[in-house]
């Protein structure tokens, strides 16, 4: 959200998103050299961008140094798929099904030639020889192989696996700490803000339009909450990639949204994520059994669920404590009303008067200095505050009890976000 006064928020959504989001296999890493790795980054960016092309010279160029990288190999081969070259795309992933010990990757493998065999009314097998191959690829187009082949939105690349090396680079807006990160949906490039307090991937339909991808025009199918209040909403399906990650969510779309769209809880609520504030990057992973104890160790903080958001036990200058939401997506911290009540804070008379906008729209706050701000080992002292005066809360809705604890809190610190130990890692 964009606040006056030169502060301003995003939105912490919560959006009524009905439907299953697809399952989300996560592969094991592969050992790979650090200089290989460019490589594969490289085609990946390309991949996301459409030019399969581009992509698959420089994953021929990852596969001379690791002919046994499983990614590499798979993301070669649907470059092939996707360009309509069928023998060789068939041929490598009868390679992949054959050779490589990743039961995912071999599992992904095996549904794309499937789907070959299909459409050219191959046997199963996978046995049929090369002649027989090029005379059937000579007849895709009118089978209709061709059009889906070279289509990477009826394909399914890379949408059920984590790169080893998964990470998304971040750029911060001038005059603010949005997080904004390079992505796509349905391959179709586009710049997402990485926000840790909206519920799903939430965007406009004029980014639809931006995209290409005809917005829907029945009547609205639910409603998104945030700062400023609720908006009517259509769902969308798609997938959505970033950071080497593809994965298929229900698009939450509004009928108009003036920033970028918001990545929301539903694209890593399942995975482990690092923000590495100073290198400006997020990396992502496996969730992984964390074997040393927390006990008594103050950069270890926990953090609950309230939905899909992260709500953990902010301490103001008096000791109290109150319940606030981590959102990455927004720039400064908002409080309610309760939460200026947890803390036994007054509201000072001549606090400014400030207005923000969110997915709801527009709201009124009041914005003063507070002392100090303790999360864990984080201490913030003389740090500017937001009052909701609106009393919408973070979640656009009336008498909401949580604020938000944005970027500028966390901006100078790197951390992780275990999902499956809840718990916030902060680094020395």
């Amino acid at each position: 959200m964009r606040l006056v006064k030169n502060s301003r928020f995003s939105s912490a959504v919560r959006l009524s998103v009905f439907g299953a989001t697809s399952a989300l296999f996560l592969a094991g890493a592969l050992a790979q050299n650090a200089f290989a790795d460019q490589y594969y980054d490289y085609g990946m960016k390309l991949f996301q961008q459409r030019n399969f092309k581009g992509a698959g010279q420089y994953f021929d160029i990852r596969l001379k140094s690791n002919p046994n990288d499983a990614y590499a190999q798979y993301y070669r081969a649907v470059c092939y798929h996707a360009t309509n070259d069928l023998q060789k795309a068939k041929d490598m992933y009868a390679s992949i099904i054959a050779t490589t010990p990743d039961a995912n990757v071999r599992g992904l493998a095996q549904k794309q030639l499937k789907r070959i065999e299909d459409a050219l009314g191959l046997p199963a097998s996978g046995s049929t020889s090369a002649g027989k191959s090029s005379t059937a690829s000579g007849s895709a187009t009118s089978s209709g192989l061709s059009s889906a082949a070279s289509d990477p939105d009826t394909i399914q690349a890379g949408p059920t696996i984590i790169p080893p090396n998964a990470r998304a680079y971040f750029t911060i807006t001038p005059g603010g700490n949005d997080l904004i990160v390079d992505g796509a949906i349905n391959s179709r490039g586009l710049k997402f803000k990485f926000d840790t307090g909206a519920h799903s991937v939430f965007l406009g339909k004029n980014h639809l339009r931006q995209l290409g991808i005809q917005p829907p025009t029945t009547k609205a199918t639910g409603k998104a909450g945030g700062v400023g209040g609720t908006v009517d909403t259509w769902t969308v399906p798609a997938n959505v990639t970033v950071g080497g990650i593809t994965k298929k969510i229900n698009l939450t779309v509004a009928e108009e949204f003036d920033t970028e769209p918001l990545l929301g809880q539903m694209f890593f609520e399942d995975l482990e994520y690092e923000i590495d504030n100073k290198g400006r990057c997020i990396y992502f992973r496996k969730p992984q059994e964390i074997l040393r104890s927390d006990k008594g160790d103050q950069y270890s903080i926990p953090f609950r669920k309230k939905g899909k958001h992260l709500v953990v036990a902010l301490e103001g200058p008096k000791g109290r404590k109150t319940d606030i939401l981590v959102d990455t997506g927004a720039y400064s911290v908002l409080f309610s009303k309760q939460n200026m009540t947890d803390l036994d804070l007054d509201l000072p008379q001549d606090a400014d008067e400030v207005s923000f906008q969110g997915v709801g729209g527009t709201s009124t706050g009041r914005k003063f200095v507070v002392d100090e701000l303790r999360l864990g080992p984080i201490i913030m002292r003389h740090i500017p505050v937001v009052v909701d005066t609106g009393n919408k809360g973070a979640i656009g809705k009336e008498g909401a009890r949580e604020g938000l604890l944005g970027q500028e809190f966390f901006s100078s610190w790197r951390f992780a976000v275990d999902n499956k130990n809840q718990r916030l890692r902060f680094f020395h």
